[in-house]
């Protein structure tokens, strides 16, 4: 069958929703389905069609605003403006024209549902269980959705979770302690992202990725540096902006690679959904350094409640404190254990392959 995956990729090459793409069509083109991406050219997908999307501006706030919401971290990335839905849903269109998808699969893409609507076409969307939290905004967050929606002649909407309600289904991935559902939200659960890896080596590595932290460059670079340099372990370390360098046992890397991960005996990172669960599947510690945004913080909070990391908030974020952080994560062999014992869930929950048997379920 062909299917077009439509994510909204806020960081090139970096965040949740590109490695989840790029998983999902491995997946699809190795079971010999046609599979097409509609994201920015600057992500460079291999093996599938490309297809345009609507452009996102400039951040709405010239400060960072506190994003508690899923509603208010869509509304902060542009992802919500009437301009922005109705040229990213023509987008979509114009890629449905071209190849004809039996199937589309959204992530935090409402262009993909609206198209899908007025097509006729099989959607499924990508959610998280932060989305479905109870937590006010305001109203006029979903104006410019709801102009974009009336626009396209289909009904408003209170909620972003309605219109994912509209699609034939929901795609969860993680085990009910770090993703909880209730069974009205009819959400179908898929343990991993991917395709399980072979259980790697543990190494001497520390992987750290911190794409979405707004400190400087310089306070980010000095922070790792100060706090790791002469470790007795390799450090690799990816952030927005970095450049390729190795200092001593610190390799400053020009993009995040995360086959690194496997086998890293820890990993730092931003909340950054796919590697949250990546680490949880293959039994590594992890630290993450929190901000404002809604599934950054969630995922923190789920560290902190099953009790498998530590949390350090960018606001406090220093040489001191991250190494301090770090060091509590790695002298403790109880968030070693209790990772382990949720990996053993992640493995019995099933991977990216449990997703092949609804292609064909109309």
């Amino acid at each position: 069958m062909k299917i077009l995956i439509t994510p909204l990729i806020t960081s090139v090459k970096a965040d949740a929703a590109y490695y989840m793409s790029r998983s999902l069509a491995d997946l699809f083109i190795q079971e010999g389905h046609a599979c097409a991406i509609s994201a920015d050219a600057a992500n460079q997908f291999h093996n599938v069609s490309l297809y345009p999307c609507g452009l996102l501006k400039k951040p709405l706030f010239s400060s960072r605003p506190k994003t508690r919401s899923y509603e208010e971290w869509m509304y902060a990335k542009g992802a919500l403006s009437r301009d922005y839905v109705i040229d990213d849903t023509e987008a979509v269109l114009e890629a449905i024209e071209q190849f004809e998808p039996d199937l589309i699969i959204t992530m935090d893409r409402v262009a993909g549902v609206i198209a899908a609507r007025k097509k006729g076409i099989r959607c499924w969307a990508i959610v998280n269980s932060a989305m479905y939290r109870s937590i006010a905004f305001p109203p006029q967050i979903m104006q410019g959705l709801n102009q974009a929606l009336s626009y396209f002649r289909l009904e408003q909407e209170f909620h972003l979770r309605s219109v994912y309600a509209r699609c034939e289904r929901r795609i969860a991935f993680g085990i009910t302690l770090t993703q909880p559902f209730t069974a009205e939200q009819n959400v179908t659960r898929i343990g991993l992202a991917s395709i399980f890896p072979a259980k790697a080596t543990r190494t001497n590595r520390l992987f750290i990725s911190l794409d979405d932290v707004r400190l400087s460059q310089r306070t980010l670079y000095k922070a790792i540096h100060d706090a790791f340099l002469g470790a007795p372990y390799a450090v690799y370390a990816w952030y927005k902006g970095c450049r390729s360098v190795k200092e001593n046992n610190i390799q400053f890397m020009s993009a995040p690679k995360l086959d690194l991960l496997p086998g890293s005996i820890a990993v730092i990172h931003d909340g950054n959904d796919y590697i949250f669960h990546q680490a949880l599947a293959l039994g590594i510690p992890q630290m993450i350094v929190s901000g404002n945004e809604y599934l950054r913080a969630a995922n923190a909070q789920t560290i902190l409640r099953q009790d498998f990391g530590v949390v350090l908030n960018e606001e406090n974020l220093s040489m001191s404190s991250l190494y301090e952080t770090y060091r509590k994560l790695m002298s403790d062999d109880h968030y070693y254990d209790n990772t382990q014992w949720l990996m053993g869930k992640y493995r019995k929950e099933g991977d990216l392959n449990g997703l092949l048997p609804y292609l064909q379920q109309q």
